[in-house]
């Protein structure tokens, strides 16, 4: 959790459902394990303590981020801006022809909620 540098709310900033190897299809997360171990992969998260994360707490997150979700129809001109701490946001697949034009603001240094 993190508090909003500008508003004061607290947020739930954090890609662990991401990042856990529950995130990876079967067979990649498998041949991870194989290769590099459970204490060694690339690609995984954990509590701060160092602790597992169950994968049952995450699919609960997973579906969380599901039902608050919106899509839209994009049109030429379409432009999005988002506060990136304030607003989840994802990549989905599509199909066609797009630009995309990224530009970043102003860096904020954000404390630790506690």
């Amino acid at each position: 959790m993190v508090r909003h540098p500008v508003t004061g709310e607290l947020l739930w900033f954090n890609q662990a459902h991401l990042f856990h190897v529950s995130a990876l299809d079967d067979a990649t997360r498998s041949a991870l394990v194989q290769i590099c171990g459970e204490d060694a992969l690339p690609r995984h998260a954990c509590f701060g303590d160092g602790s597992p994360i169950e994968p049952d707490m995450l699919a609960c997150i997973r579906d969380a981020y599901t039902r608050c979700s919106r899509s839209f129809p994009w049109r030429r001109g379409d432009a999005l801006l988002i506060d990136n701490l304030a607003v989840a946001h994802g990549r989905s697949p599509f199909r066609g022809e797009r630009r995309v034009l990224v530009a970043m603001g102003d860096r904020r240094v954000v404390r630790d909620a506690s």
